[in-house]
């Protein structure tokens, strides 16, 4: 039986997440959750422009499709 290595296992989790029917947009809290880490490091994402958003008067929103690519993203730029 062959191994398959974390990288499928997580690409098959990031098709999971497109073909759930998400809200388009989430705060900074929700995608932290999201992604599993702290809303300080998502803001550190933003602020190193590794996490698109859009301002909405004083709100910064992240849109479903910015953080499933941004996963996606991380999984290329390590190889």
């Amino acid at each position: 039986m062959g191994h398959r290595g974390w990288r499928s296992t997580v690409r098959e989790s990031t098709d999971q997440l497109r073909a759930r029917t998400p809200p388009l947009n989430l705060s900074i809290d929700e995608a932290a959750s999201a992604l599993g880490v702290s809303s300080r490091t998502v803001r550190y994402m933003v602020a190193r422009k590794e996490l698109p958003v859009v301002r909405i008067g004083r709100r910064v929103l992240v849109s479903w499709e910015a953080l499933v690519d941004s996963i996606e993203y991380g999984l290329t730029r390590e190889r």
